[in-house]
Protein backbone atom coordinates (compact mmCIF):
# COMPACT_ATOMS: atom_id res chain seq x y z
CA UNK A 1 0.00 0.00 0.00
CA UNK A 2 1.39 3.35 -1.03
CA UNK A 3 1.43 6.10 1.60
CA UNK A 4 -0.02 9.45 0.46
CA UNK A 5 2.15 12.43 1.33
CA UNK A 6 0.69 15.14 -0.86
CA UNK A 7 1.11 18.52 0.80
CA UNK A 8 3.59 17.31 3.39
CA UNK A 9 7.09 18.70 3.61
CA UNK A 10 9.81 16.60 5.19
CA UNK A 11 12.26 18.78 7.10
CA UNK A 12 15.61 17.04 7.03
CA UNK A 13 18.04 19.74 8.22
CA UNK A 14 18.18 23.00 10.15
CA UNK A 15 18.97 24.75 6.88
CA UNK A 16 15.80 23.36 5.33
CA UNK A 17 13.79 24.63 8.30
CA UNK A 18 15.42 28.07 7.98
CA UNK A 19 14.56 28.18 4.27
CA UNK A 20 10.92 27.37 5.02
CA UNK A 21 10.87 30.07 7.70
CA UNK A 22 12.21 32.62 5.18
CA UNK A 23 9.47 31.65 2.71
CA UNK A 24 6.82 31.97 5.41
CA UNK A 25 8.11 35.40 6.48
CA UNK A 26 8.09 36.57 2.83
CA UNK A 27 4.53 35.28 2.36
CA UNK A 28 3.39 37.24 5.40
CA UNK A 29 5.24 40.40 4.34
CA UNK A 30 3.74 40.14 0.84
CA UNK A 31 0.25 39.88 2.36
CA UNK A 32 0.79 42.99 4.49
CA UNK A 33 2.03 44.97 1.49
CA UNK A 34 -0.88 43.89 -0.70
CA UNK A 35 -3.49 44.68 1.95
CA UNK A 36 -2.22 48.12 2.96
CA UNK A 37 -3.64 49.61 -0.25
CA UNK A 38 -7.11 48.07 0.05
CA UNK A 39 -7.91 48.30 3.75
CA UNK A 40 -10.50 50.96 4.52
CA UNK A 41 -11.78 52.09 7.93
CA UNK A 42 -14.89 49.97 7.35
CA UNK A 43 -12.81 46.90 6.55
CA UNK A 44 -10.65 47.50 9.62
CA UNK A 45 -13.81 47.62 11.74
CA UNK A 46 -15.08 44.44 10.10
CA UNK A 47 -11.80 42.61 10.82
CA UNK A 48 -11.84 43.84 14.43
CA UNK A 49 -15.39 42.55 14.84
CA UNK A 50 -14.45 39.16 13.36
CA UNK A 51 -11.42 38.85 15.66
CA UNK A 52 -12.77 40.31 18.90
CA UNK A 53 -16.18 39.54 20.37
CA UNK A 54 -18.33 42.07 22.23
CA UNK A 55 -16.75 41.11 25.59
CA UNK A 56 -13.29 41.97 24.24
CA UNK A 57 -12.11 38.35 23.95
CA UNK A 58 -10.48 36.77 20.90
CA UNK A 59 -13.27 35.28 18.84
CA UNK A 60 -12.13 34.32 15.34
CA UNK A 61 -8.86 32.62 14.38
CA UNK A 62 -6.57 34.15 11.78
CA UNK A 63 -7.63 31.42 9.33
CA UNK A 64 -11.30 32.16 10.01
CA UNK A 65 -10.78 35.89 9.45
CA UNK A 66 -8.92 35.28 6.18
CA UNK A 67 -11.69 32.97 4.98
CA UNK A 68 -14.49 35.35 5.92
CA UNK A 69 -12.80 38.37 4.34
CA UNK A 70 -11.97 36.32 1.24
CA UNK A 71 -15.65 35.44 0.86
CA UNK A 72 -17.09 38.85 1.78
CA UNK A 73 -14.66 40.90 -0.29
CA UNK A 74 -14.28 38.44 -3.18
CA UNK A 75 -10.53 38.48 -2.52
CA UNK A 76 -7.98 36.54 -4.54
CA UNK A 77 -5.52 35.06 -2.02
CA UNK A 78 -5.25 31.30 -1.86
CA UNK A 79 -6.18 29.30 -0.02
CA UNK A 80 -9.07 31.43 1.26
CA UNK A 81 -8.21 30.56 4.88
CA UNK A 82 -4.52 31.47 4.49
CA UNK A 83 -3.22 32.16 8.00
CA UNK A 84 -0.65 34.72 6.80
CA UNK A 85 -3.39 36.80 5.22
CA UNK A 86 -5.48 36.57 8.39
CA UNK A 87 -2.52 37.75 10.46
CA UNK A 88 -1.87 40.60 8.02
CA UNK A 89 -5.53 41.63 8.11
CA UNK A 90 -5.41 41.76 11.90
CA UNK A 91 -2.10 43.63 11.96
CA UNK A 92 -3.38 46.37 9.67
CA UNK A 93 -6.75 46.64 11.39
CA UNK A 94 -5.15 46.79 14.84
CA UNK A 95 -2.78 49.54 13.68
CA UNK A 96 -5.79 51.52 12.44
CA UNK A 97 -7.16 51.45 16.01
CA UNK A 98 -3.79 52.26 17.56
CA UNK A 99 -3.45 48.71 18.86
CA UNK A 100 -1.05 45.80 18.44
CA UNK A 101 -2.45 42.63 16.89
CA UNK A 102 -0.12 40.53 19.06
CA UNK A 103 -1.47 42.05 22.31
CA UNK A 104 -4.85 42.10 24.04
CA UNK A 105 -7.58 42.33 22.92
CA UNK A 106 -6.33 40.99 19.57
CA UNK A 107 -4.34 38.05 20.82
Amino acid sequence: MREETTGLVRIETAEHLEALARLARKGYQDAVLALRDVMTPARCQEVRHLRIDCEGEVHGSWRYIAGECHKRWQASWEPPSNQFWGMALCEIAAEFFGEDYMEKPWN
